[in-house]
């Protein structure tokens, strides 16, 4: 039984992110391997759920709809491409109806596995989240539990797993759950479904519930990184890891955070700056700055020209300078022992303010308060400024930069 009903996209999205410019073309169908055609799409049930209580960053499956029709020039780079590449696709699950891609989302949401947590479709990087997760909070000194979910395009196959989504936040009928869950198996069992494609599954973000903290992390993300820039598997679920876990330092020590571009750019670029600071340094991944950059450029055009809106990440230039700063401390860190997380927020709140917002010194922060060590970070930092500006402009290509 079809139930004919506006969807409610719950509001699991508080923090969007756009995508942003390139160059491959909107017409190859090439990442999806079969031609548009037109099909009905069925009535979905919907689920109308609270909006959760707590805090929540990220979330980038959100922001699909917006890369699907955009035009505008700050979403024409390779991600937001792929993106609407996939968009053609034509099924009963069509990405490019707004109220099935904001449904199933949210049903991918509340589907995620807690028994046997897994990474990659089968489960080949958990060996490698789980030893990422120890470095964390080793690296952070950050103790406070964290759980750590994979999300699967193959729950769309699972129907007790489709009727426990609906069970938590739906009241209608047993029967119209379980027709639903049918039609979902149903769709997912042709091979060439929307459904088994990378985009209901690239959802990555962080969140703290009641006490709870969790980070989520969909194949769909790491898989379309491969795809477009052939970036570095281990490499992109680090970074991605490391910026989410960046979040969660965030929601333990900023009380006040405030639901604004301003507000959200400036985590989103702190996270961008701590999560750099941990992958290159020497207690940290370890890795370098042309092993990480590939991965940057990619994961940077989920930034956005969207100034006024809540979820504004920053555009891929601040992002990527935002990264370039937090390198470049821990490259010189030799054997100094990572900045503790009071230390890294500080810092960063001053050089944002300075390098990236272009505030005098004298209307910042400045070193007031600066240990020893944040001081010789902003000593370093300050001495890359005409690199890191040259980012912010433009006119530096990250690629050529020096480990």
């Amino acid at each position: 039984m079809k139930t004919k009903t506006r969807v409610i996209a719950a509001a699991i999205a508080v923090c969007c992110a756009g995508f942003v410019a390139c160059n491959k073309n909107d017409d190859d169908n090439s990442v999806i391997g079969t031609e548009p055609k037109a099909v009905e799409t069925p009535e979905l049930l919907a689920l109308v759920c609270d909006p959760p209580q707590g805090r929540l960053a990220d979330n980038y499956g959100s922001v699909l709809r917006r890369a699907m029709n955009s035009t505008e020039q700050c979403n024409n780079l390779e991600f937001g491409n792929i993106i609407r590449a996939y968009g053609q696709q034509r099924d009963a699950f069509s990405v490019t109806n707004g109220e099935t891609l904001s449904l199933l989302f949210l049903i991918n949401a509340f589907i995620s596995d807690t028994t046997n947590v897994t990474f990659g479709a089968n489960g080949e990087y958990t060996v490698l989240m789980q030893e990422r997760k120890t470095e964390l909070q080793r690296f952070w000194q950050f103790w406070d539990p964290v759980t750590l979910l994979g999300q699967h395009h193959s729950f769309f196959g699972d129907r007790t797993a489709l009727l426990n989504a609906y069970s938590i936040c739906n009241q209608a009928t047993v029967g119209d759950v379980e027709a639903q869950a049918d039609l979902i198996i149903a769709a997912y069992a042709d091979q060439n479904s929307t459904l088994r494609t990378p985009i209901y599954v690239m959802d990555a973000y962080a969140q703290i519930q009641g006490g709870n903290r969790s980070i989520v992390i969909g194949d769909g993300m790491i898989d379309i990184m491969a795809q477009v820039a052939q970036v570095e598997k281990g490499i992109a679920w680090t970074g991605i890891l490391a910026h989410e876990w960046a979040h969660q330092i965030q929601f333990n020590n900023v009380t006040d955070q405030q639901a604004t571009p301003e507000w959200t750019r400036h985590n989103e670029l702190g996270a961008d700056f701590m999560a750099a600071y941990f992958m290159t340094h020497p207690e940290g991944s370890q890795y370098l700055w042309s092993e990480e950059v590939d991965f940057y450029q990619l994961f940077f055009q989920i930034g956005d020209c969207e100034f006024q809106d809540a979820g504004h990440h920053g555009t891929p230039q601040q992002r990527m300078a935002a990264a370039r700063m937090g390198y470049t401390i821990a490259k010189t860190a030799a054997a100094t022992a990572p900045l503790s997380q009071t230390e890294i927020l500080a810092l960063f709140n001053t050089l944002a303010d300075e390098i990236i917002n272009g505030l005098p010194a004298a209307r910042t922060a400045g070193l007031s308060g600066f240990t020893p060590a944040q001081r010789i970070a902003y000593t370093t930092v300050k001495g890359y400024s005409d690199e890191i500006q040259g980012i912010l402009s433009g006119t530096v290509d990250p690629k050529t930069l020096a480990d």
